[in-house]
């Protein structure tokens, strides 16, 4: 699975998740990075990093999607 597929899979799930537990969606998020970090005997410091960088990706998309800052913030 390429960067592209693994990144609309990870948004997929997160919007379900940010819509059925709204209030522990950073719970979820945390959790996500925690197996990353604790289920990486195996793999390369690359490979890790990778992963982490797809979650906060995949984290600010998801924010931005669906708590959009006002404009009037933004000044």
């Amino acid at each position: 699975m390429n960067k592209e597929q693994k990144l609309d899979k990870l948004l997929n799930e997160m919007k379900k998740r940010k819509q059925e537990y709204r209030f522990l969606f950073e719970t979820y998020v945390f959790g996500l990075i925690e197996g990353i970090i604790v289920g990486s005997d195996d793999k390369s410091s690359d490979d890790i990093l990778n992963d982490l960088k797809l979650v906060i990706d995949a984290y600010h998309i998801i924010e931005a999607e669906l708590n959009p800052v006002p404009p009037e913030e933004l000044n």
